[in-house]
């Protein structure tokens, strides 16, 4: 064989062994939805179930990413938001490039069984909590709801210390504190400590429970 024909051979087997792309993913390991019908859906549940959790306003770059669209400003998530704002059930937050769900639009949320007791309302927030905090974060989640539940003032440090975590930095880089505050479920109280708000209390629950 010349010297030519085996370069060409060559070429051939490599282009041949490369393997197939990788269907793009959402993040959570799962096909990125390529309809636009299912795109809507996706992005109007996603803001129905974090607004029943207290989060109002999502940024543009959460909501493509959960969409499966890596950049924001992709075509099919851009027209996902428009028919969402045409059909007047989303609106752009107070804040640059967030969006939020308007009075029609929490008016069409899907009905939801209400809790009937306040270890139902909080198994509520923690399971939303173990889904967005993720990489292992998530087994913590309960551990330290549990910690803060007592409604005292806790200091981060002592937290990281009865999670077993020997450097506090590890228990901050799980994101669950700072979730919790997104979510109005915790609150500063002095410099590196914080304390659970009556969000996770509701009076006609805790009368009850």
């Amino acid at each position: 064989m010349t010297k030519s024909g085996s370069s060409t051979s060559k070429a051939k087997a490599s282009k041949a062994s490369k393997p197939a792309a990788k269907p793009r993913t959402n993040g959570a390991g799962k096909a990125a939805r390529k309809t636009p019908a299912e795109v809507i859906e996706c992005l109007f549940s996603f803001l129905c179930e974090r607004h029943n959790v207290g989060i109002e306003e999502i940024s543009k770059a959460e909501l493509s990413n959960h969409a499966g669209y890596g950049n924001p400003r992709s075509a099919g998530f851009g027209e996902a938001i428009k028919a969402l704002t045409s059909e007047g059930l989303v609106a752009k937050g107070s804040e640059n490039d967030t969006f939020t769900l308007t009075e029609e639009g929490i008016s069409k949320k899907p009905e939801k069984a209400t809790p009937k007791t306040l270890s139902e309302y909080h198994d509520h927030f923690i399971g939303f909590l173990e889904k967005k905090v993720k990489g292992g974060s998530e087994k913590r989640v309960r551990e330290v709801w549990e910690i803060l539940a007592d409604r005292q003032i806790h200091d981060t440090k002592d937290i990281a210390g009865k999670l077993g975590y020997k450097n506090p930095r590890s228990f901050g880089n799980t994101k669950i504190i700072p979730t919790m505050k997104e979510m109005n479920l915790v609150e500063d109280a002095g410099k590196g400590k914080v304390k659970m708000t009556d969000k996770a209390f509701p009076q006609s629950m805790v009368k009850d429970d």
